[in-house]
C-alpha cells in the first residue's frame, strides 16, 4: 500500500478520537500532557490498524486478479487468510463467490460443448447464419450436402440465399 493511502486511512480512523481529546484539552476538561500522550497513542494505532488493512486489502485484490486470471477454484487461490475480522469475512464470501462462478462457467462449458455434440450429430444439414448472413456454424450434414467452401464458418452466404433469407 502506498504511504499517502496509509496515511489518508490512518487520518480517517484517528480523526474523531483527537479530534475529541482536542476539544476536551481546548475547553479544560483533560490536561494538555495526558491529552496529547492520547492523541499520539490514538494516532499510532491508527497507523497500525491501517497497515493491518492495507495490506488485508492487497491480498484481497491481489487474490480477485489472480482468480480472474486463472482457475480460482483451484484449493488456496487466497491461502493469506485477512487478519481483521470484517475483511476476514469478506474474504469468505469472495471465495465463495469465486467457486460459484466457477462452478457455473464449468457448467456452462458443460452445456455448450452438449449442444455442439447434439447438432454436429444431426442427419439433417444444419447452418447458422449470422446477421451479415455469412456462415456462423454448420454440421457435418451440412458440410456433407453443401460442400466445404459454402458451408465453412466465416465464409459469406451467396446472393440467392441471402436475397430468399429477406423476403422471410
Amino acid at each position: 500500500m502506498r504511504p499517502a493511502s496509509l496515511l489518508l486511512m490512518a487520518g480517517a480512523i484517528a480523526a474523531a478520537p483527537v479530534l475529541a481529546l482536542a476539544v476536551l484539552a481546548a475547553i479544560g476538561a483533560a490536561t494538555p500532557g495526558p491529552a496529547l500522550a492520547a492523541m499520539a497513542a490514538s494516532i499510532f494505532a491508527a497507523l497500525i490498524l491501517a497497515a493491518f488493512c492495507g495490506r488485508d486489502l492487497a491480498r484481497l485484490g491481489d487474490a480477485l486478479r489472480r482468480a480472474a486470471a486463472e482457475d480460482a477454484a483451484a484449493p488456496g487461490w487466497f491461502a493469506a487468510k485477512p487478519s481483521v475480522p470484517p475483511l476476514a469475512a469478506l474474504a469468505r464470501d469472495m471465495e465463495r463467490l469465486v467457486r460459484t462462478l466457477f462452478e457455473r462457467s464449468a457448467r456452462a462449458s458443460r452445456k455448450l460443448e452438449a449442444d455442439s455434440a447434439i447438432v454436429e450429430r444431426l442427419p439433417d444439414p444444419v447452418i447458422v447464419l449470422g446477421p451479415d448472413c455469412s456462415v456462423r456454424r454448420a454440421n457435418a450434414a451440412a458440410h456433407e450436402a453443401f460442400g466445404t467452401e459454402g458451408s465453412a464458418p466465416g465464409w459469406p452466404c451467396p446472393r440467392r440465399c441471402r436475397a430468399r433469407w429477406r423476403r422471410r
